[in-house]
């Protein structure tokens, strides 16, 4: 029983054995009852004890697709993150989010103060089927992703919601040139930026693990540090704290070794770690037959053990497709009984102090 409880009751036994008449004692028996039980319901048994933190320690979040709602948006705020990655598809892609609910979803981040990036699906694919639309050839693909971030900027300032900080190009498997000359503040999307009368907006860009990390004029460039081309490292199905080391050791050697010049280089990016499942290939969150789920705690000891790698102290940590991660760190969490409300403590006792005052 907590420790203010055990107090209201010695409280009570001393007026009771102090010649109390007998209506009074049992008043303040019922009074000590009613105390206990308040105690041991409030809340009712089994309501979840969110742990604390609930969400590992990363400084950015992206989500593998536009399917976000209310209830995600609740989630990112609670784990607030330094930068979040919202991954929009075209405008004309089936099944996707449209400029309406993008706004919606933005609406409900509240009072989070991070970079809010405009992380366009920039693939081959995707600006083939035109689901960016048919006014942009190929060499100018930029150009959709441009317009579509003004656009959607527009709707966010009109709807009183705070906008976009910047816009997001995934440069693998696009029609993107991965130079300054072209991805750069002095390229060819800043200046189309600049045109649009967009002159404060921040660039990022997604690299490959073996993705030249210098000097592209940018914001923000991170890195999707899975799908190794010589193949992954062993351990994302069996979570424990000896994978955990494992993996980072293996992962963290991997990209200093593609930046032997300079594998400092690497502080300049956000490594990003993925909870989904590519092409068969199991990562930190993928259910299978014989293999568990990197809770909260294992996750978080694998990105400590990361962080201990050379080269890899002050590199700041991701997550692609947090959507999944939530699911799995949310569903680790063990029911407790939780703690009563101070309201609920102090009410017996008043009524304890309420009725030794009528003895008086």
């Amino acid at each position: 029983m907590p420790r203010i409880a055990l107090t209201l009751w010695s409280i009570v036994e001393g007026n009771i054995v102090e010649g109390a008449s007998p209506l009074l004692a049992a008043a303040r028996q019922v009074a000590v009852l009613l105390m206990v039980g308040m105690v041991l319901t409030a809340g009712g048994l089994g309501t979840p004890v969110l742990a604390d933190p609930l969400y590992p320690d990363l400084s950015l979040l992206m989500q593998s697709d536009a399917a976000y709602d209310a209830g995600a948006a609740g989630k990112m705020v609670t784990a607030n993150p330094d930068d979040l990655l919202f991954r929009v598809m075209g405008p004309q892609t089936p099944n996707s989010m449209r400029k309406a609910d993008i706004v919606n979803f933005v609406g409900s981040l509240g009072g989070w103060s991070g970079n809010l990036w405009f992380n366009v699906d920039a693939t081959k694919k995707a600006f083939e089927k035109g689901y960016w639309g048919n006014a942009y050839s190929s060499a100018n693909s930029y150009k959709a992703y441009v317009d579509y971030f003004a656009e959607v900027n527009q709707a966010l300032t009109a709807a009183g919601h705070r906008a976009f900080n910047g816009i997001g190009l995934e440069t693998e498997g696009s029609y993107l040139q991965k130079t300054s000359a072209f991805l750069g503040h002095s390229g060819s999307v800043g200046n189309y930026l600049d045109s649009k009368g967009l002159t404060t907006a921040k660039i990022a860009v997604t690299n490959s693990y073996k993705g030249a990390m210098a000097d592209l004029d940018v914001d923000l460039q991170t890195i999707q540090a899975y799908n190794f081309d010589d193949g992954d490292p062993t351990g994302f199905a069996t979570p424990s704290p000896a994978s955990a080391q494992s993996l980072a050791s293996s992962i963290a050697g991997t990209l200093a070794a593609n930046y032997p010049e300079d594998p400092g280089i690497l502080r300049d990016v956000v490594i990003m770690f993925s909870y989904e499942k590519i092409d068969e290939t199991k990562f930190f969150g993928t259910d299978s037959a014989g293999s568990a789920v990197w809770d909260t705690p294992l996750f978080q000891q694998f990105l400590t053990d990361f962080k201990a790698q050379p080269h890899m102290g002050h590199t700041a940590l991701g997550v692609y497709d947090v959507g999944t991660a939530f699911v799995k760190w949310e569903t680790n969490l063990v029911p407790e009984i939780p703690e009563p409300s101070t309201t609920l403590l102090l009410l017996p006792g008043l009524l304890v102090l309420f009725l030794g005052r009528c003895r008086e």
